[in-house]
């Protein structure tokens, strides 16, 4: 159903924000902050990649997580599509705040397509500047 709400894009609105946590209005969040108003634009979708970048390497936890499992664990949770939450995933990869590898515990090459059955857990090694605070 994602898929199609980015597809027709105008027709659509969702009372809720970006990211994997979209479900439920809440009052003390401010419209004009929060863009509560989720229209499935392309700025929407810009500041969606931008809210999955900072959720993703926080959900992510020493426990290692088939790709799979972690999608359909939030997929009804998010106005992303799958491709669109395993693009975030390889851009969270690629700056260092998690590690993905394949099935076989091989890392994956920096920008290479992540799978449904590669795995992912949280990066040993402190990222010191995470994504969330970098000026870009």
């Amino acid at each position: 159903m994602q898929r199609l709400h980015w597809e027709v894009q105008n027709s659509f609105i969702h009372e809720g924000d970006a990211g994997l946590f979209m479900l439920g209005y809440d009052a003390q969040r401010d419209f004009d902050v929060t863009r509560q108003a989720f229209l499935f634009s392309q700025d929407d979708k810009l500041h969606n990649h931008e809210v999955l970048l900072t959720q993703i390497p926080k959900l992510v936890s020493d426990d290692k997580v088939q790709v799979s499992d972690f999608l359909r664990r939030y997929c009804n949770q998010t106005p992303s599509t799958f491709d669109m939450v395993k693009e975030a995933i390889k851009d969270a990869y690629s700056y260092g705040e998690i590690c993905v590898t394949s099935p076989s515990n091989n890392p994956k090459r920096k920008g290479a397509a992540i799978k449904d059955s590669d795995i992912m857990h949280r990066n040993p090694q402190f990222v010191l500047l995470p994504y969330e605070y970098q000026i870009i």
